[in-house]
């Protein structure tokens, strides 16, 4: 059966059963190849670390630190994020499946190349954000911060933007079929025509978008 993708039911949550809670955090560090699995942690800080291809596979990660880490084509299946700081975080050919972020600081992250499945942000900051041509699948932000965030080659298909700011976000190249922008900021996002047709926006957003593709609109005297 073919799924849709423009409800949050639709949207696969984090399966986090049976985890092992961690004591001590800094048990925990980075190595390549790395899997950690089936965990419950608080106060891991592993800011400024490097490592590659690690693996997080149900685990929930709450009051993390990530700030400026280099993780690419890091593996997270089933995470949720809370309340975790991730400013500067480089998961680039990352794979995220079943990942939830909530109150999470994620700005001047970067996604590139990155593959998102059954992804949720809620509350979070995104500004200044890379997501150079990553593939988003079933994926949803609520209330969440993207100024001035890159989008540019990334295929949002289907995606759900609800209450965010998306202000000087850049969505050139990017495509926007099924793509729900309802309720969101669009000023002065950048983006090209051929690029929007399928989006879903109101009539309000309709006026904006408009000027922004340079479209002057003048009735007649």
């Amino acid at each position: 059966m073919r799924r849709k993708t423009n409800s949050t039911l639709d949207i696969q949550p984090p399966q986090l059963t049976g985890l092992a809670r961690v004591d001590d955090p800094t048990s925990l560090t980075p190595t390549d190849n790395g899997v950690y699995a089936q965990l419950n942690v608080a106060g891991l800080d592993w800011s400024n670390q490097a490592a590659q291809a690690v693996v997080f596979e149900q685990v929930h990660l709450a009051n993390a630190q990530f700030i400026q880490a280099k993780l690419p084509k890091a593996q997270l299946i089933d995470v949720r994020f809370n309340r975790c700081q991730l400013a500067g975080v480089n998961f680039e050919k990352a794979h995220l499946n079943r990942v939830e972020f909530v109150g999470c600081q994620l700005i001047g992250a970067k996604w590139p190349d990155a593959q998102w499945t059954d992804v949720r942000l809620i509350d979070c900051q995104v500004e200044l954000s890379i997501f150079w041509a990553v593939k988003f699948k079933a994926v949803r932000f609520e209330r969440c911060a993207l100024r001035q965030t890159s989008f540019e080659n990334a295929d949002l298909s289907g995606a759900i933007f609800r209450d965010c700011d998306l202000s000087e976000a850049d969505l050139r190249n990017t495509r926007l079929k099924g793509a729900d922008l309802r309720g969101s900021i669009i000023n002065g996002m950048a983006v090209n025509a051929k690029d929007v047709a399928g989006a879903i926006i109101t009539s309000m957003q309709a006026a904006a978008l408009v000027s922004l593709l340079g479209v002057v609109v003048k009735d007649l005297d």
